[in-house]
């Protein structure tokens, strides 16, 4: 299975979490992409069959969208 992990951090912990989790999804046996999504790289969402997103929370509040 191939499985996108798409993050956005403020302070550098939900890149380690969304880390944390692709190498397991590859211990596993799947196909694993860890995605920065502040990144200007395009990517083809529809070309995986699972997709995880995580973002930082501060203060009870999600980070903002740029």
């Amino acid at each position: 299975m191939k499985i996108l992990i798409a993050y956005g951090t403020t302070e550098g912990q939900t890149q380690k979490i969304a880390m944390a989790i692709g190498t397991r999804v590859q211990e596993l046996g799947h196909d694993a992409h860890v995605f920065d999504t502040a990144s200007l790289e395009d990517i083809d969402v529809a070309s995986y069959d699972r997709i995880v997103v995580a973002g930082s929370v501060h203060h009870e509040r999600h980070q903002e969208v740029c």
